[in-house]
């Protein structure tokens, strides 16, 4: 299932900001999220922050009393999650407190906004206690708890939000890979299992169009399932862990998925080839704290601890008339 590398470049480097960001969890890294192609949401020590590439200033969201290991922004909400089960959730365009506390549980390892259903704005909160725990956003009133097999390490809502996705620490190698629950009047119910890695699942994302979906892995491996057929479709495999994975819109048919270091791979979901992409500047290989496409899928955002924020661009041009089968 290994495929090979693009024969055409469609993604380059653009340009990298002075804006560091910063890993609280040496294994959780999706600290980066875009909700607009020129605002990038960042952590910076104990503050989230909202960084405007056009004007070059940013603006503190966030002020908090723990360095996040977890973020997530959209509809207008930003959630910033901590390792003693901290979470802090606003408004974006003010600021002010939707809810700010613990959970009593332990690591909030990931956090997902995404709606079962029109008018049904939610949050996913994955916690190392091996749940999930669902909340109206907009209340922040408890839903749902769902109980995983391993600590919940990341989840992820499907388009039309019928199936819930959920990745974790594999208990042995003949594990599943991804955890896939159904929304239903009383609950979230077991709805199967994908397979094709065996080491912890970190990071998961749905296509666009939620024919497939895609997960980053420990041990160095981005597997594509198409959840139709519920049969691994393509995987790439990299130098080392792999971190955080994102799927673009915007029509672009591209998603990424960053390792620990340095490295972020593109992948051409009409072909499955991949595309390695080194951001080591000043010759440093610094840990990358997630990344993010904007929501015209021309742009992706990476984050370098320390170093900054990386920009890359993506030449639609080249996308929309280059000549490929098998579009998702």
């Amino acid at each position: 299932m290994t495929r090979s590398p693009f024969e055409q470049k469609f993604v380059s480097i653009k340009e990298i900001y002075a804006r560091p960001t910063k890993i609280q969890h040496w294994q959780l890294r999706d600290l980066v999220h875009c909700d607009d192609d020129y605002f990038i949401y960042c952590v910076s020590d104990r503050c989230t922050v909202r960084y405007d590439t056009r004007s070059d200033k940013s603006t503190e969201i966030q002020k908090l009393s723990f360095t996040p290991t977890s973020l997530a922004v959209g509809s207008g909400f930003i959630a910033a999650g901590g390792q003693c089960s901290q979470l802090d959730v606003r408004h974006v365009e003010n600021g002010s407190l939707v809810q700010s506390g613990g959970l009593g549980a332990s690591v909030n390892n990931a956090l997902h906004i995404g709606s079962p259903a029109p008018s049904q704005l939610r949050l996913y909160v994955a916690n190392n206690d091996q749940s999930v725990r669902v909340f109206a956003l907009a209340t922040m009133r408890p839903l749902a708890r769902i109980s995983t097999p391993t600590p919940s390490n990341y989840c992820a809502l499907a388009p039309g939000g019928g199936l819930l996705a959920c990745v974790g620490d594999a208990p042995d190698r003949g594990a599943p890979a991804v955890y896939l629950y159904r929304p239903m009047p009383a609950g979230y119910v077991a709805f199967g299992a994908l397979r094709g890695y065996s080491d912890a699942g970190m990071s998961c994302a749905w296509s666009p169009s939620g024919a497939c979906l895609a997960a980053a892995s420990q041990d160095g491996r981005c597997t594509i399932w198409d959840t139709r057929t519920r049969q691994a479709v393509a995987q790439v495999r990299a130098g080392g862990a792999c971190r955080c994975v994102k799927w673009a819109g915007g029509g672009a048919d591209l998603l990424a998925c960053s390792e620990h270091e340095s490295n972020v791979h593109i992948i051409d979901s009409r072909t499955w080839a991949s595309q390695k992409i080194t951001l080591a500047p000043g010759g440093e290989e610094p840990h990358i704290s997630g990344l993010a496409f904007a929501p015209s899928g021309r742009r992706l955002f990476v984050g370098l601890s320390g170093a900054g924020l990386a920009l890359l661009d993506v030449d639609t041009l080249a996308r929309t008339t280059f000549a490929a089968g098998d579009v998702n």
